[in-house]
């Protein structure tokens, strides 16, 4: 491990310092519209992911034939990473500053572009046990190892191809397309890596590997299936457990989420309240730029033709409420339809005593 870190410690510090950028950014630009936000892009983001470029690095530096991988293809494969992790914080920060465009838009396009770069660069890579596509059947031999890469890199260039054309399309639909492209993309280069092993069975009693680097590989592929497994359960944790309060406090509405932005409208500049059935297109959501939605939850800040951009927090199914500045909207609802009602009364009792 030590002579490995030898080998990349100019690589290393070069993307740590990149990693870190956001944290220094912060450190003297002027105050932004969100602490959360400012929260992510400035502190949570770059240590999560200085974690998983050390992680990722000690963990093949640890197996054995991560030697067989050359020093370019692992560099462009950590540059690459480190690129990506630092273009989403960087991304944050500029909606945090006020820019109009659509994170997810380009969160996804990069992702796909990622995907691109990784298909193209999945056939140079040798045979190893922790970079590539590490199949039982693929690493039986080296023949079975190229053909394997090869026709996983074509599936995964084509998936990004798919993926990159989803990202400009409306709707939830197109969504779906892209991750599917991506799963059948995984799930066919398995499928290849077998196919070649039937077809071409290796010769009995040959292996490419010792016997510690099998043993290497059996227990990067544990541990890879653990943090994938990990990382899935604490995503869906987060996202089962996510919702928002609705506050009635003295002078203003505040809307309090725990995976979005806060938003608050202070009941004196309110200028128009509206309950709107679920079925109205009022109460249509239209796109999100950053936020959350899922199990039936709408938080964080959205757009549509009726409103532009706009803050959302809603329980779909039922009622929403409108409510309606100058200069902003906020729609929010209750978890049912009484309360939703309760908010709507209780909300034009506080705007009418604001303006008197």
């Amino acid at each position: 491990m030590k002579q490995q870190f030898l080998k990349y410690r100019k690589e290393l510090a070069a993307e740590t310092l990149v990693l870190l950028l956001p944290a220094l950014a912060g450190l003297v630009l002027p105050a932004s519209s969100s602490d959360f936000l400012r929260l992510e892009w400035q502190w949570l983001l770059p240590g999560f992911n200085l974690a998983v470029l050390w992680g990722t690095f000690l963990f093949c530096a640890a197996v054995p034939s991560f030697h067989r991988v050359t020093r370019k293809t692992a560099t462009v494969l950590f540059r690459l990473l480190a690129a990506w992790e630092t273009a989403v914080c960087l991304i944050l920060m500029a909606q945090d500053y006020g820019s109009s465009f659509s994170i997810m838009t380009l969160i996804n396009g990069m992702t796909a572009l990622l995907f691109l770069v990784i298909g193209n660069i999945l056939p140079k890579i040798g045979m190893n046990s922790v970079i590539g596509i590490r199949t039982h059947w693929a690493m039986e031999s080296e023949d079975a190892w190229n053909y394997t890469q090869r026709q996983g890199g074509r599936l995964m260039v084509l998936a990004s191809l798919v993926m990159l054309l989803c990202c400009f399309m409306p709707g939830w639909q197109p969504m779906v397309l892209y991750w599917s492209a991506l799963l059948a993309a995984v799930l066919g280069s398995v499928w290849i890596s077998w196919k070649y092993a039937r077809d071409h069975p290796a010769a009995a009693g040959k292996s490419l590997q010792t016997a510690q680097e099998k043993k290497a590989g059996k227990t990067a592929s544990i541990v890879t299936v653990v943090l994938l497994l990990t990382v899935a359960l604490g995503i869906g944790a987060l996202l089962a457990l996510s919702d928002y309060q609705v506050v009635f406090r003295q002078d203003r509405l505040v809307l309090d989420a725990n995976t979005a932005t806060d938003t608050s409208i202070k009941y004196a500049q309110i200028q128009s309240i509206q309950l709107v059935d679920a079925d109205n297109p009022q109460a249509a959501a239209g796109s999100k730029v950053i936020g959350y939605n899922g199990f039936g939850l709408e938080m964080g800040t959205f757009e549509n033709s009726r409103f532009g951009r706009y803050h959302r927090y809603v329980h779909e199914g039922g009622p929403v409420i409108v409510a309606a500045t100058g200069e902003e909207t906020v729609v929010f609802s209750g978890r049912g339809t009484q309360e939703t009602r309760r908010f709507y009364e209780l909300l034009k009792e506080r705007v009418a005593k604001a303006k008197d």
